[in-house]
Formats: structure tokens, sequence, C-alpha cells
């Protein structure tokens, strides 16, 4: 028989504030998802190897605001890279993307992962983690900068 525990919001950000531990990675490591473990994430279904662990021992109030703390602290760095990836347009560009249909997430890492692993299904590419994810969304960021540089470079010299 598995016991639930009721905690109000406001003693949980009591709780976040006092307790800056977070879950050992050996448990869970954010970054270590994968594309598929961090998309449920969304639906609120936490990755199968916390899961487990949550399974196997008596769930303590600490326990708990050791596991927010670890997607606490995963996702503003995730968000944080996301933003420092994005490579704003210029008037012209905007003008270019103008009636283009907006993607979701989903669809968004999943066309940004297939172009960069040479994965022949979508299904493939949701085995990819975050790691993987990040690595190739600096590297895509860095040559569309190189290239925008370039080209504003050779504007320059016309």
């Amino acid at each position: 028989m598995q016991s639930k525990m009721i905690i109000f919001p406001e003693i949980i950000e009591k709780a976040k504030a006092e307790i800056k531990d977070v879950i050992p990675h050996s448990i869970f490591d954010f970054f270590g998802m994968t594309i598929s473990e961090f998309l449920r994430l969304q639906e609120n279904i936490i990755p199968e190897k916390v899961s487990k662990y949550l399974s196997k021992r008596k769930t303590t109030f600490f326990d708990y605001i050791r596991i927010v703390n670890a997607f606490e602290q995963g996702s503003k760095a995730f968000e944080q890279m996301v933003t420092d990836t994005i490579l704003h347009a210029d008037a012209d560009e905007e003008a270019a993307k103008a009636g283009l249909l907006e993607l979701t997430t989903e669809e968004a890492m999943l066309t940004a992962l297939k172009e960069f692993y040479p994965y022949k299904t979508l299904e493939e590419l949701q085995k990819v983690t975050l790691y993987e994810y990040v690595t190739s969304r600096r590297i895509a960021f860095n040559n569309a900068k190189f290239q925008k540089n370039l080209i504003a470079i050779q504007k320059i010299k016309i």
C-alpha cells in the first residue's frame, strides 16, 4: 500500500528556500534525460529512473524537495541555454518568416535534431539525451551565427 503526501504550496516554497540539496545525479540527471522523457515531463510524467527510486523506498518530505530542486535547477539551466542560443532575425529575415507555421516544442526539438543526427525516424531521435540536444543546438547556433556574420562582412566589402 502506498501512502500519499498532501503538502501546501507555501510549505513547499519555504522548504525549498531552506533545503538546497538535490537528488544525486546517479538517481536523476536532468540533462541525462532523453528527449522522450523531457517531453513527458510536460505532461507531469516523471522519468522512469526517478519513479523506480521512489517506489523502492519510503519517500520523505526531504526527498520530495530534493527532487523538485533537481527538476527546477535543470529546467532553469536548460531554459537559459535555449535563450542563449536564439539567433535574432534582422528585418529581412523577419519578412521572410512571415506566414510560416509555428512549431510545437516537440516539433522544433526533433526537427533540429534530425538536421544534426543521422537518425531515420523521429522515434529514434526521442532517445537522444538533453546533453546531446544542447550540444547540437550550440553547434547549430555557432554555425548559423558564423554564416550570418560572414554575410554581413561580405555586404560591407561590396
